[in-house]
């Protein structure tokens, strides 16, 4: 696509969220600067714009001519504010001294310049490749936000409805250059806040650091989401700030739309939502109980408009509200403990990082983060004596509030929603030291020289996730390179269209360690842990990849030969290994009878797949996907009661991590214990191909396997083990079909 319609179909974006930001700045009568209309309109209406790009893709209208006949609509809308935009009252630029504005003006746009390049560029990020395009890529396929089952299409998608609209016109680079309008406007409102607020030379240094930290401006120049979280975040204290002096309704509904918003982007910004809500309490505790209620239940309603679909789509479609957490809250087959416990667990230990590493790694980069924010930053807990004055006291509490989740997930791109915020409150503190206009100034230099793509490339702090913003040139920015060309040297995207060429419609690929970028095919990619369904997958490829060689275990419990109505397999172990079994024989006279359609099975946890426990077959198997601990249990009911004397488990996990307690209920009501049990050791079997054509039976009839998976070499060395055949590989990945 020509650079010119990519940039169109930015501006279609957002033209639609400017004008509608201006219209609901202007119903609620915010008493705002031009340029604060203007900015903060801008905030406010994507979060508009976002809402109505969802329930256009809940209805499946997400379709390119619907947005650019809303773009045209907004067209005409901004054509007739104009006289109202006129008149509001000019920004107070002039209290900042001239040399400081064409400092900060010439920053901007150099630095500008660079990331709009990368933004323009293909999209290549390793994230956005995976999800926040990938599945934008889907639902734009589909027309509409079609049912996916994976565990990052159940997070809010606040930003990704805006990359939706721009994606439906101008494709990928579209998309970008959404979030990077996000990084453009965010030094603009920092210096905004400065200008109302008094202190605008530290606020303005404070901008500009946070513009060229390597890490902001990578992460805002690509189809991510961090960078417009922090804008959200920033824009909600700059409007509570002006709420906490005015005390106006319509200001306050324009804080509660956007701290909604915050949650719909990511759920990490959900602790804006509590940072309102006790602003207004505190603020109004003086206050006549009815007028404090009147305003906490306007602040509620408006900050439920935007989580609100997400809540409830998530609880039609994946049976819990805030999925794909919380799953042992609301148990359901969708999405496992075992995946969220992993995910959050990997998420706070990033790459075996411990807290006392953490400062390190941060500022000055180590091995176990894969980027940081700079040496510069070393000097944050400087902000913690903003305390002092009172004007750094809220901007810092928020920052603490929101900044609660970080220890969720310590990656230094999850620090980016309170950065301006903390860096604003850590230059005004260094501001008030001896020859503090100084300090400041030249750190800020400091900064905007260390940051330059060149320099900062060659440095350890400059290091940042996926490509650097010297590997794109203007080149491939403008398409003087083909698209298709540049990206048919990267080995993952290369693979995706592969995929899109050979793989029919409507197939699903199993990914093992991914090797292709969900946003170039419109063949859903099953990862190998995103999803309950995944995760058996992956369990049927890794849990039976030694089978031909490793001993089958069997539990055997005799009972006195009894008519029982019940059989329950209780699990007494505590271990950090997920209970498995593979089958269950009922006995009688020592023999297994044959399962009845009469029976009813049930198990705790994981009720949905007990039907492998009697199945018949050693493969699929049942677990409890989630670390055994004492009550779990399986069980069976016998209708009508059956005579019995034993019970075998075939149990993948073996005597070593499994201790389990089987019980008899006889026609009396009494529950029986076993006179006698022992572990038995079978012969290996080889259940590769088997387990195969049970991922076939699902549907599934690719895999591809990416260089980094796990054991890859196994299924490159010897696919016919497995019962598949190669279809076409590159250096990163290889697809293959089962037969």
């Amino acid at each position: 696509m020509a650079p010119h319609q990519i940039v169109l179909a930015f501006c279609a974006c957002a033209v639609a969220c400017l004008a509608a930001g201006l219209t609901a700045l202007r119903a609620l009568r915010l008493e705002l600067s031009k340029w604060e209309f203007v900015s903060l309109g801008y905030v406010l209406g994507s979060a508009i714009v976002s809402l109505l790009t969802l329930g256009l893709s809940l209805v499946f209208l997400a379709r390119k001519g619907v947005f650019i006949a809303i773009t045209l609509l907004s067209l005409g809308l901004l054509w007739r504010m104009l006289p109202w935009l006129r008149r509001a009252a000019p920004t107070a630029w002039d209290i900042i001294p001239a040399w400081l504005r064409w400092g900060f003006a010439c920053s901007w746009i150099v630095y500008g310049v660079i990331y709009f390049r990368h933004a323009l560029a293909p999209e290549r990020s390793p994230d956005g490749g995976a999800y926040h395009l990938g599945f934008v890529n889907l639902w734009n396929h589909a027309h509409g936000m079609s049912h996916i089952t994976d565990m990052y299409a159940a997070m809010p998608q606040g930003v990704e409805m805006l990359f939706l609209y721009a994606f439906s016109i101008g494709r990928h680079s579209a998309a970008a250059l959404v979030h990077f309008s996000f990084l453009m406007l965010l030094p603009v409102l920092m210096l905004l806040y400065g200008v109302r607020f008094g202190h605008t030379r530290s606020t303005l240094c404070a901008a500009l650091i946070v513009f060229v930290t390597p890490l902001v401006g990578w992460d805002g120049s690509v189809a991510y989401n961090d960078v417009a979280l922090a804008v959200a975040v920033f824009a909600v204290v700059y409007l509570l700030q002006i709420w906490r002096q005015t005390h106006s309704g319509g200001t306050l509904i324009a804080a509660g739309l956007l701290a909604g918003y915050c949650f719909s982007i990511k759920y990490t910004g959900g602790l804006v939502l509590f940072l309102v809500a006790g602003t207004v309490v505190w603020e109004l505790r003086h206050k006549p109980r009815v007028f404090a209620m009147r305003a906490l239940l306007a602040a509620s309603v408006s900050m439920a408009i935007l989580p609100l679909p997400y809540l409830v789509r998530n609880w039609l479609w994946y049976e819990n509200p805030i999925a794909p957490f919380g799953n042992a809250i609301f148990r359901n087959p969708n999405f496992h403990v075992s995946l969220e416990a992993s995910y959050i667990q990997g998420m706070a230990h990033w790459g075996g990082v411990e807290w006392r590493e953490i400062p390190k790694e941060l500022t000055l980069g180590g091995p176990k983060f894969p980027d940081n924010l700079g040496p510069m930053y070393m000097l944050a807990p400087a902000a913690l004596a903003g305390f002092l004055w009172p004007e750094c006291r809220f901007p810092l509490i928020a920052a603490v509030v929101v900044g609660a989740t970080y220890a969720g997930n310590v990656g230094a791109r999850f620090l980016i929603l309170i950065l301006p915020l903390i860096t604003m409150v850590m230059v005004f503190v260094l501001s008030r030291l001896p020859f503090g206009a100084w300090i400041i100034g030249l750190l800020t230099v400091a900064q905007l020289v260390l940051s330059w793509p060149g320099l900062a490339t060659r440095t350890h702090w400059g290091k940042t996730p996926g490509p650097n913003l010297t590997s794109t040139s203007w080149k491939i920015a403008l398409r003087q390179q083909p698209e298709d060309e540049y990206l048919a040297a990267q080995d993952n995207s290369f693979m995706a269209r592969l995929i899109e060429t050979h793989v029919p419609e409507g197939e699903t690929v199993f990914a093992l360690g991914s090797g292709a970028m969900q946003s170039y095919t419109t063949r859903f990619l099953l990862d190998g842990y995103h999803s309950a369904l995944s995760e058996k997958g992956w369990d049927l490829v890794y849990g039976y990849e030694t089978s031909d060689q490793d001993y089958r275990w069997r539990w055997v419990a005799r009972f006195p030969k009894t008519k029982a109505r019940e059989v329950r397999i209780f699990q007494t172990a505590s271990t950090p290994e997920i209970w498995s079994i593979t089958e269950i024989h009922l006995l009688a006279n020592g023999k297994p009878i044959p399962a009845s359609s009469q029976w009813r099975w049930d198990a705790r946890p994981n009720p949905w797949d007990v039907d492998y426990l009697f199945d018949g077959r050693e493969v699929p198997r049942w677990r409890s996907w989630e670390s055994p601990k004492p009550g779990m249990y399986v069980s069976v009911r016998l209708d009508p009661a059956q005579p019995l004397d034993g019970v075998e488990v075939l149990s993948g996990n073996g005597p070593w991590a499994s201790s389990m307690e089987p019980r008899i209920l006889d026609e009396a009501g009494n529950w029986l214990c076993p006179v006698s049990a022992k572990w038995l050791g079978d012969p290996p079997l080889d259940m590769r191909k088997p387990a195969l054509q049970v991922l076939k039976g699902m549907g599934i009839h690719y895999v591809l396997v990416g260089q980094y998976s796990w054991d890859a070499k196994t299924f490159r060395s010897a696919p016919e083990h497995w019962g598949m055949h190669e279809m076409f590989s590159t250096n990163e990945a290889t697809l293959y079909r089962i037969e």
